[in-house]
This record gives C-alpha cells, sequence and structure tokens, in this order.
C-alpha cells in the first residue's frame, strides 16, 4: 500500500536487446548451408552405365580365375605384405572375370588400392626391364629406374585420361576419370609379369587385351568401340612417355 506523499512507483520494464531475440547467430536450425573446406572428386562419381556385351571367351576365363582363387584359399599360400583381397582381384582382373572391372570401378574406397596396384606392377615391369642391365645396382641404374618409374606413372594417369576424353568427345559415352582408373590399373595387372624378361611380350599383348575388356565394361560400349579407345590411349601412352622422358633426363 502506497502511502500519502509518496510517488506511485512502477515496477521496471524488461528491455530485451536485439541480440537476446534473435538467439545464437549459427545454430542447429540456421537454414544456411555450411560452406565446405574442399571439393572431393569422389562425389562426382555416379553409376555406371548399363553393362553391354561382353566377349564370350570371358565366361571360360572367368571359371579359369575362380578355380585359381579356390585354390590359393585351399593351400592358405601367404600373400605377404600384399593384402589376400587385393591379391584375389589382380587374379580375377588377370582372367578377366567378369565382374571385376565394374566392381573396382564402383566402388570408390578401392582408389587408393587401385595406386598400389599401379605402382606394384610398374616397379615389378621396370625390375624386368632393369634386370638384365649389368649396372643395374649402381648409382647410375637406381637412378635410371626411378626415371623410368616417374614416367610410367606419368603415362598410367595420360592413358586414364586420353580415353575418358575420347569416350565423351567422340563416343558420347560418360565416364568418371576416377572410376576408369581404377579398372585400367588393376587391368595392367600382366604388365607385372614382365619382371619375367622372356615372358615380357606376350604378357604385354595380354594387357592390351585386359585393358581393352575393362574400357568395355566400364564405357558399356561394344567390341570395336573398346578396341579404337584402346588403340588411341596406346597412342597417348607413347606420346606421353617421349614427352616426360625429354623432360624428366633434363631436369636430372
Amino acid at each position: 500500500m502506497r502511502q500519502h506523499g509518496q510517488p506511485a512507483t512502477n515496477p521496471p520494464l524488461s528491455r530485451t536487446t536485439p541480440s537476446q531475440t534473435r538467439g545464437p547467430a549459427n545454430t542447429a536450425t540456421d537454414p544456411r548451408p555450411t560452406p565446405t573446406a574442399h571439393h572431393d572428386d569422389s562425389e562426382e562419381e555416379g553409376p555406371l552405365p548399363p553393362l553391354g556385351a561382353q566377349w564370350e571367351f570371358r565366361n571360360k576365363t572367368t571359371e579359369i580365375s575362380q578355380k585359381m582363387l579356390a585354390g590359393t584359399d585351399a593351400a592358405n599360400i601367404s600373400t605377404g605384405p600384399l593384402s589376400r583381397t587385393m591379391l584375389q582381384r589382380m587374379i580375377r582382373s588377370f582372367f578377366m572375370d567378369k565382374t571385376i572391372f565394374r566392381e573396382v570401378a564402383s566402388d570408390r574406397t578401392l582408389h587408393a588400392e587401385a595406386w598400389k596396384v599401379a605402382i606394384l606392377v610398374i616397379i615389378l615391369s621396370t625390375l624386368g626391364w632393369q634386370i638384365l642391365n649389368l649396372n643395374f645396382l649402381t648409382a647410375r641404374g637406381l637412378i635410371a629406374m626411378g626415371a623410368v618409374i616417374v614416367i610410367q606413372i606419368v603415362t598410367w594417369l595420360v592413358r586414364a585420361w586420353v580415353i575418358q576424353f575420347a569416350a565423351e568427345t567422340w563416343f558420347h559415352s560418360k565416364v568418371n576419370f576416377r572410376q576408369l582408373f581404377r579398372a585400367l590399373a588393376y587391368a595392367q595387372t600382366p604388365v607385372g609379369l614382365q619382371i619375367v624378361p622372356i615372358v615380357g611380350q606376350a604378357v604385354s599383348i595380354w594387357a592390351l587385351v585386359t585393358t581393352t575388356a575393362a574400357i568395355q565394361d566400364v564405357v558399356s560400349c561394344n567390341a570395336k568401340t573398346a578396341v579404337i579407345l584402346t588403340i588411341i590411349g596406346a597412342v597417348g601412352v607413347s606420346v606421353a612417355a617421349a614427352v616426360t622422358t625429354r623432360v624428366v633426363w633434363m631436369v636430372m
């Protein structure tokens, strides 16, 4: 009760600042998209086109690869530093298993493994060409081997890019570079046998066949188009090898 002579007082009004009414600037309900730190190319990988026709003889080679895998499992062969699944995929690629190339192309988690296959095959094939060289274990020989490995890595990347470009530009077949690289990396498995000099030329020819099969599966084209793309890739490899060799030796 107010006594006589005292002024009337009102309770203080609650004042809120604009920042209090808005709440925190960045909350979970903020509809604005959060910018990403970097762009991941793997996000662009989409589904492969429908599988087209395959060579009939791949039914037989697939059976052979399955028997090989069953034999290695039964014998419990040690794979050393290589994972068993990686070695099995390489065996299936060597024999052009009907599902292997689309399997590795579709699985983006196998990209690091595809690089391991590429590096392993490149090292083995380089050793095959250098092993008969008397200067192999000298400093000059090791430098030369390192230069050859660098050149081959560049040519592998160029092959995938040239085939992708030709497939999209001339044959209107959409294919992702990373998917194509993975399939081609495994398709080059036969080249690793070049470490045995006597079989070098034979496995090189077989690698052209496995490469053509990989292109046919991933690009989803007929055999004629796959052969053309394989030839285009080989031409790209030759040009890239010539240019890269000149650059590498100039640097060295």
